[in-house]
């Protein structure tokens, strides 16, 4: 007598390239901390490259995590800042490109005016600031 067995498996495969789906921030003030977190939708999960655009490469002081995608600026450089992010992994690879504008911030006035002035006399004040 002759016994069939039968049994079904179902495999499901998990495997999905990059898909960047953070926005970047393109926006930052001279001289106050820039951060943004790249964010990816992959499985397995991406591993993060930043670089420059030729011939400019990255600002300097510009930092990286190859792991997270952080990307930290402590002290960022007034100007146009081309960059450019990669997440990739065994199944493909995304790009992300943008300019980071950084504004110069002015200066602050970091003394106080004497509040009191006579008339016929000369009135003097030397301002500081920050910048």
């Amino acid at each position: 007598m002759a016994v069939n067995n039968n049994q079904s498996y179902t495999i499901i495969v998990s495997a999905l390239a990059p898909l960047i789906t953070s926005a970047p921030v393109t926006s930052a003030f001279g001289g106050e901390p820039y951060e943004y977190d790249v964010e990816a939708s992959a499985q397995p999960a991406a591993t993060y490259f930043v670089f420059g655009t030729p011939p400019f490469g990255l600002p300097p002081g510009l930092t990286f995590n190859a792991t997270t995608g952080l990307i930290s600026w402590p002290n960022p450089q007034p100007g146009t800042h081309p960059i450019s992010v990669q997440a990739v992994n065994v199944f493909g690879t995304d790009l992300q490109s943008f300019v980071l504008e950084v504004t110069p911030v002015a200066p602050l006035i970091t003394s106080s005016p004497l509040l009191v002035a006579r008339t016929g006399s000369l009135y003097r004040y030397q301002v500081h600031s920050n910048g």
